[in-house]
């Protein structure tokens, strides 16, 4: 692949410079490393794959010859806030990523999110693979799970994100999930009552 064709890849996926590590010289497990530490999702500059491709993902998968997992490696690894939002009417919570939770918040009630109109934000926190610690804490919650359902473009549509447990627990769980600079923090436009989220009492 010539650097022309690379950057035509990269403005075809829409790759930004930011979430680009240059591996030159470095071995798979030192770029790993180190694209964890500052949150880079591709890596270019690596050894070649089996079709000389030098573009591949922490795990050394390559990227253009699997670009179909560029939607999922933004999702799993890129740095955003994971979050807890509450439901009163539906005393369920919901963990979430999002670059703008509060933004998130408007669309959830905007679209009646399983079946609610009440949805607020909570908690969140500042977290590096983010998408990855969501589903590491919605798989510790997984015995509080409840399904929803709400209309989406004139069709039901079913939610996997939902729990019905109290809110200390949800805070419990992302404490132990998250690393120790990742604090999970209450939202600070907050103006309820947080025991009225404790739906397991």
């Amino acid at each position: 692949m010539t650097e022309d064709e690379l950057v035509a890849f990269l403005k075809r996926h829409r790759i930004k410079a930011e979430e680009i590590f240059n591996a030159k010289g470095l071995r798979r497990i030192e770029y790993a490393e180190l694209m964890k530490k500052n949150g880079t999702l591709f890596a270019i500059n690596t050894d070649a794959c089996g079709n000389g491709h030098r573009l591949k993902t922490h795990s050394g998968h390559c990227v253009i010859c699997d670009s179909e997992n560029i939607h999922y490696y933004r999702l799993h690894y890129r740095t955003s806030f994971v979050y807890v939002a509450g439901s009163k009417s539906k005393r369920a919570l919901k963990i979430g990523t999002s670059d703008d939770p509060n933004d998130r918040m408007r669309r959830l009630n905007g679209e009646g999110y399983g079946g609610a109109y009440d949805w607020i934000l909570l908690i969140d926190a500042w977290t590096k693979e983010a998408g990855r610690k969501e589903k590491e804490i919605q798989s510790a919650l997984r015995r509080f799970f409840v399904k929803g359902e709400y209309i989406k473009s004139g069709k039901t549509v079913s939610t996997y994100e939902l729990v019905s447990c109290g809110l200390s627990i949800a805070r419990d769980v992302m404490r132990e999930v998250l690393s120790s600079d990742e604090k999970p923090k209450f939202s600070s436009k907050l103006q309820v009552t947080l025991t009225q989220y404790e739906f397991d009492s």
